[in-house]
């Protein structure tokens, strides 16, 4: 027996026409678990039967969902022509311009620890690993500095920044409050469509960490978070989030490296959405607060750790 099942387009996407929409389908299920076959490919147990979630290259974007009792193979050539089940999050800055997209591929890098803070950034070393002249590359790291991740000092080049406790503390303090009032506003101002994308992100998500691909994981959090402050429907509010958030991106990446960190921060995420989808205020916004509460004790542990010179972290307790 074969079902139709049209997700929510991502952003990235085409959007489907009218007569896409039309078709019959089958609600998003929030499945507890997900084998994960390929990038394009999801088994997931319900009802005693295993289905099969492929996305083929349709300007619809719909699942095909084949139901069978044992745990079917997916053959090359059904995902051949696929898109990725996930887009990362896009380039900010000059658009597609070659600068803005290498300054995308080293943010990325960055964030998930390849360029550890306090780490320099030698241009002929970078232009060999990217492919790139020296010209878009210093144009890419000028973005980065923008956006606080780098800092450029004269006759000495490039570092990645490292952010002191106190940095972190403050930075903290600002992130929790635009995200609760993000929460506030998501609640009320969110779409079905919008809070349907985010609850689908939230099962790649789930699929991530079920094989523990971090990486992956982490694109699909950040894209969530993003997603949130884009249905609270406030410019200022999104923009704010994204100038003052990225500088911490690293840390809440290596938060999640310790696992019982990552299942508590999954766990949230799943509660996020579920409260998002009920239009809960207070609920969304104290599951918020305590997950970004999670996030800031790992970071100033990690800050800790990576300095133990300077002793136990001392400071006030973070509240958003």
């Amino acid at each position: 027996m074969v079902y139709h099942w049209q997700i929510p387009c991502f952003k990235s996407y085409a959007r489907p026409s009218r007569a896409a929409t039309a078709t019959r389908t089958h609600p998003i299920i929030d499945y507890p678990y997900a084998l994960v076959l390929s990038e394009y490919c999801r088994v997931i147990p319900h009802n005693g039967a295993w289905i099969t979630c492929f996305i083929v290259n349709k300007r619809s974007n719909p699942f095909g969902i084949q139901v069978s009792s044992d745990p079917p193979t997916l053959s090359d050539s059904a995902v051949s022509d696929a898109p990725p089940a996930i887009r990362p999050p896009r380039a900010s800055g000059n658009g597609g311009t070659l600068p803005a997209s290498v300054a995308e591929r080293l943010r990325e890098r960055i964030i998930e620890g390849e360029f550890p803070p306090g780490s320099r950034l030698n241009e002929r070393t970078l232009g060999e690993m990217l492919g790139v002249s020296r010209t878009p590359l210093r144009e890419a790291l000028r973005l980065l500095a923008f956006d606080g991740l780098v800092r450029i000092e004269p006759n000495r080049g490039a570092q990645v920044v490292e952010l002191s406790e106190t940095d972190v503390r403050e930075t903290f303090e600002v992130i929790g409050g635009i995200e609760t009032l993000a929460c506030h506003y998501a609640c009320e101002r969110a779409t079905d469509q919008e809070i349907a994308e985010i609850r689908a992100l939230t099962f790649e998500m789930r699929a991530s960490h079920a094989r523990r691909d971090l990486p992956t994981y982490y694109r699909c959090n950040r894209e969530i978070h993003a997603r949130i402050h884009q249905a609270a429907h406030n410019t200022l509010l999104t923009r704010l989030y994204e100038t003052q958030n990225i500088r911490i991106q690293n840390l809440r990446f290596v938060s999640n490296e310790n696992h019982e960190n990552w299942d508590r921060s999954m766990r949230q995420h799943i509660d996020l959405a579920e409260a998002l989808a009920a239009r809960d205020t207070a609920r969304l916004t104290e599951i918020m607060r305590m997950h970004l509460q999670c996030k800031y004790e790992a970071a100033l542990k990690y800050l800790a750790q990576r300095t133990p010179s300077q002793g136990p972290p001392n400071h006030p307790q973070y509240s958003a």
